[in-house]
């Protein structure tokens, strides 16, 4: 049995092609979906707010969950209100610790030094371009433009 997939490099103008016994498909590449961060956008100072948040209410006696960290990527609250998901109560003093710890980390997202030229590259050629992330629209609302025209598609769950 032939492979179902050609391992070459993609080329925008390229139709490829999947073979599957006695039949050929052609298949255009209509549009390319990204990933926000780790793939166009980097955190350069890292601080993990979210993370000392819930290193914090395990100190108080809350007993991690699996899930958690899928909590903070998708729910949209900010840190005090992450601290109430999980039973926690902040002081006054803790909470503005990590609030600047999160300003100073989404102040520090930069896109990737190629990403802006790969995704206008992309629409040059006619293709679609689109990014989604997990993390809460507060995140992706305080990232720096990726690129005129490029939409955000909606987070699934």
């Amino acid at each position: 049995m032939p492979p179902l997939f050609d391992a070459r490099p993609l080329h925008f103008d390229e139709y490829r092609t999947v073979q599957k016994p006695k039949r050929r498909y052609s298949v255009l590449i209509e549009a390319v979906i990204f990933d926000v961060y780790g793939t166009l956008l980097q955190i350069g100072e890292r601080r993990r707010p979210f993370r000392n948040l819930l290193k914090q209410a395990r100190s108080r006696g809350r007993q991690p969950r699996a899930d958690d960290a899928r909590t903070l990527m998708t729910q949209n609250v900010g840190l005090a209100g992450a601290a109430n998901l999980f039973g926690t109560q902040l002081g006054n003093v803790e909470l503005a610790t990590l609030e600047l710890d999160l300003y100073a980390e989404l102040a520090s997202v930069r896109p990737y030094d190629d990403a802006l030229r790969a995704l206008e590259s992309l629409k040059r050629a006619g293709l679609k371009v689109a990014a989604l992330s997990y993390r809460s629209p507060k995140a992706l609302e305080s990232s720096p433009p990726l690129a005129s025209g490029i939409p955000a598609l909606p987070r699934s769950r």
